[in-house]
């Protein structure tokens, strides 16, 4: 179609009207960009954990605008020089990552079902029923037996587990990535190791109190080698109670154990993996359920000596409580004369168990 004069007149009137208006809006936001101190090329950029340490520690930040800006914001109510003589904060943009590393390495967190709640203050209580309503049949104008519900409460309260990683300062120079990979690997390993513990089989008071120690859970003392008897028993004694195991966790060795257990034929009884394709892409499994293995279960000492546990449970009955993120600080002081920097994680969190009946716990399990 062939435009007239009057109409492509009309069309480019049109054209250049929008294109003013958007870069008048363009402008604009630049404008209160600059304005705030951030620029385009700065919004959402991840923050370099060996850049902003290395400007903290040295006062150099060449090439770290950003972690400048950042270390400033963090540290606003500390001197100038606070970083390179003393102690700093990190920022909580390195807070979520460790957290997100703690999560994936952690064998509890990974268990079909555990709900994790971010708490806003030290404690929280969760309303829970104890016992249900109750009734009968009767009669008319019979007196007929029936009980109210009766409500209980389940509590967290925040337990507090500090970590921390030495790097020397010979690679904080050259702001180096393999500062980020220290961190992450050996300060979220820690961390998550601990608190993967505490999960299991803390003891209570200043860490939480862990499975293996909660009251009330389905426990069972061997004494002796598992055998598969054990484990339908386990399997029907939280059936009995209106559960059924989702997930089972324990030391590798156990897999090594039942592998060794042959039929009257002499033929091995095990069969540890279940699917299709290659072997790693086989989900290990215990009696048709998942299992996940750790060497954060010890082999020994539980309760008596060469003696390991197996847990299996419902998981869905597991509620963890945490902080949003780590609190992550840095300091020169307590390493100044070997000329490093220390940075310290402090994380928070406790667990509780919705129903405990819902977990059993088969202890002395021996190799």
């Amino acid at each position: 179609m062939k435009l007239s004069e009057e109409s492509k007149k009309a069309l480019a009137k049109a054209i250049k009207t929008k294109t003013e208006h958007e870069i008048r809006e363009r402008l604009k936001a630049s404008a209160v960009r600059k304005s705030s101190g951030s620029s385009e090329d700065n919004e959402d950029k991840p923050i370099s954990l060996a850049k902003y340490i290395r400007g903290a520690v040295m006062n150099v930040w060449t090439d770290a605008d950003s972690e400048k800006r950042e270390f400033q914001k963090m540290n606003k109510a500390l001197a100038e020089g606070i970083g390179y003589t003393g102690g700093f904060l990190v920022p909580t943009q390195q807070d979520q990552t460790l957290i997100e590393l703690i999560r994936a390495k952690t064998v509890v967190r990974g268990m079909p079902g555990v709900r994790v709640y971010s708490m806003n203050s030290n404690s929280m209580t969760m309303p829970r029923i104890d016992t249900g309503t109750s009734g009968a049949w009767g009669g008319e104008n019979e007196t007929i037996a029936s009980s109210a519900t009766t409500f209980g409460q389940i509590s967290m309260v925040l337990r507090k587990y500090v970590g921390k990683v030495v790097i020397p300062n010979e690679l904080i120079e050259d702001a180096s990535p393999a500062v980020e990979d220290m961190v992450n690997r050996d300060l979220t390993e820690a961390v998550a190791k601990a608190v993967d513990i505490g999960y299991l089989e803390g003891t209570g008071g200043t860490q939480p109190t862990g499975i293996y120690y909660q009251p009330h859970v389905v426990s069972t003392d061997l004494s002796a080698t598992i055998g598969y008897d054990d484990l339908w028993n386990a399997i029907y004694n939280i059936r009995l109670l209106n559960h059924e195991i989702t997930g089972w966790t324990s030391h590798p060795r156990l897999e090594n154990t039942l592998r060794k257990i042959k039929d009257g034929e002499g033929r091995y009884m095990y069969d540890g993996v279940t699917g299709v394709g290659n072997v790693s892409n086989k989900t290990p499994q215990l009696m048709g359920i998942p299992i996940s293995y750790t060497t954060n279960i010890p082999i020994t000492s539980r309760p008596s000596s060469n003696e390991s546990y197996l847990i299996g449970a419902d998981w869905s009955q597991l509620i963890i409580g945490e902080r949003s993120g780590l609190r992550l600080e840095a300091s020169r002081d307590e390493a100044f004369s070997r000329d490093q920097t220390v940075l310290r994680a402090v994380y928070r969190t406790d667990m509780a168990l919705r129903h405990p009946e819902a977990f059993v716990v088969i202890k002395g399990i021996q190799a």
